[in-house]
């Protein structure tokens, strides 16, 4: 499921970047569970990635949202 959703991300696909987003957050949620259970440094490691995983989708995600709303212009409005 995460190698589609990213595949979708890398096409710049917008309806794929919310999904990305709950789907990585659902497998945060399972690791920070799973390292208060049994804390390791791998599962740390990872938690912590997927973070920022998830930060860099949110962000580049409202990046591609700004530049679909603005309009373009026109040879002729230049």
């Amino acid at each position: 499921m995460k190698i589609f959703l990213m595949v979708a991300v890398l096409r710049n696909k917008l309806w794929a970047y919310p999904w990305a987003l709950v789907v990585l957050g659902l497998f945060l949620v399972y690791q920070v569970y799973a390292f208060v259970i049994h804390p390791t440094f791998g599962m740390g490691y990872l938690s912590v990635l997927d973070a920022v995983i998830i930060w860099l989708v949110w962000r580049e995600w409202h990046t591609q949202t700004a530049k679909k709303s603005v309009p373009k212009q026109t040879a002729s409005e230049a």
